[in-house]
């Protein structure tokens, strides 16, 4: 079965010195055969298409600082073994984008690898074989996906983000199987101007 995913972002808005009282979505589609699926409806307060990753024109972001020094982008290292669960630290205030990137130890069928947000939501299933020494990148950061350092559209599902806090995802490799994960990410905070937000 074949699956295309499409995203879509707007910008809407309310007249001037109106509040929004509610909000109506409708799907309209024609002359097709299949299913839809329509999920992660998401509203952000501002003028500019953000996506995945936070609009820095708009909220004046800067990354997280201690003593004036900037903080530079978050490793993490994981080794996998089978189904597990990771817990990634974001000590920013701003939700943000999260990369991973996977070096397998043994070799995996497609459609047997998957990433998902802590309740199993917003999966994302890489939809190439794996081998030993391969390297499987999924950067929401930079809207990447590659096998090999080759940009890949094999897969399904959605790039990831992590909130402020402390975030739980989900790694699903095959039964006995194992990989190394590199997790990344940048903490942001709000800058001058943005705390209007």
């Amino acid at each position: 079965m074949a699956i295309k995913w499409t995203r879509y972002y707007k910008t809407f808005q309310p007249t001037k010195g109106k509040k929004v009282d509610k909000l109506e979505c409708k799907i309209v589609a024609e002359d097709f055969s299949g299913t839809i699926w329509f999920t992660d409806l998401m509203l952000q307060d501002g003028a500019m298409l953000t996506g995945h990753i936070p609009n820095t024109k708009e909220m004046h972001l800067r990354r997280r600082d201690d003593s004036g020094d900037i903080i530079p982008k978050q490793h993490f290292n994981a080794v996998i073994r089978g189904q597990k669960s990771i817990v990634i630290p974001n000590r920013g205030t701003i939700t943000t984008a999260i990369d991973f990137t996977l070096y397998p130890k043994d070799s995996m069928p497609e459609w047997t690898v998957g990433f998902s947000h802590g309740w199993r939501t917003r999966t994302f299933v890489i939809g190439d074989a794996l081998s030993e020494g391969d390297v499987y990148e999924f950067h929401a950061s930079t809207w990447w996906v590659a096998l090999n350092g080759q940009r890949t559209y094999n897969y399904a599902g959605f790039y990831h983000q992590c909130p402020a806090g402390d975030a739980k995802f989900n790694v699903d490799l095959p039964d006995k199987k194992s990989a190394r994960l590199l997790v990344e990410l940048e903490e942001w905070v709000l800058g001058i101007g943005g705390e209007r937000l």
